[in-house]
């Protein structure tokens, strides 16, 4: 895919995406409306981030740019479960004890200190927690086989190379949420 192509699909989702918040400030009222597009927004501005870490986790893992969608596809869809999880999850935590905005804003404060004051990241996917712990529990292949996430081998079911890609990126997706689902709440 192309950056002009890309652009015209992003501008499509992000039309899509501020028509639902037109709906919802018509339905629902003011309030709501601006809620949900100050949500939108915030998402937005948190997830510029990703794109460099993904192209990092693909450059660390090798992954060939012909497989590098089916992986940000299903990386997208697992990120879009984990949000929608951590937000009912924060919302009934917010509900029933409210000072846990508080632990949330402080772990907003720390992650902008974090940013502020670290200036190198290194990030090397292999030592994420994850995937060493998918590594140590599923049989793996240090290789890819076409755009399969797992293949047989010896008559077992084994995970290429892609799927332990795939994991890497929905760790990494996972620590991000945390911090964005928090601002959204906040």
């Amino acid at each position: 895919m192309g950056i002009g192509e890309s652009l015209k699909l992003s501008a499509f989702y992000i039309s899509i995406a501020l028509a639902f918040g037109a709906w919802v400030w018509v339905e629902k009222g003011a309030e709501l409306g601006m809620q949900y597009v100050t949500g939108f927004f915030i998402e937005k501005a948190l997830s510029i981030d990703n794109v460099f870490i993904f192209a990092m986790i693909f450059t660390a893992f090798a992954v060939p740019p012909a497989l590098q969608h089916k992986v940000l596809f299903w990386g997208v869809v697992g990120a879009l479960v984990f949000r929608l999880v951590f937000i009912f999850a924060g919302v009934a935590l917010l509900e029933a004890l409210s000072w846990t905005a508080i632990l949330l804003g402080g772990l907003l404060l720390y992650t902008g200190w974090k940013m502020a004051f670290k200036h190198s990241v290194d990030v090397d996917p292999n030592r994420n927690l994850l995937v060493r712990l998918v590594r140590r529990v599923v049989p793996t292949t240090p290789e890819y086989h076409g755009d399969r996430f797992f293949v047989r081998l010896d008559g077992r079911r084994t995970a290429t190379l892609l799927f332990i890609a795939l994991v890497a990126v929905e760790a990494t997706d996972l620590v991000f949420a945390i911090d964005s689902v928090a601002a959204v709440l906040a």
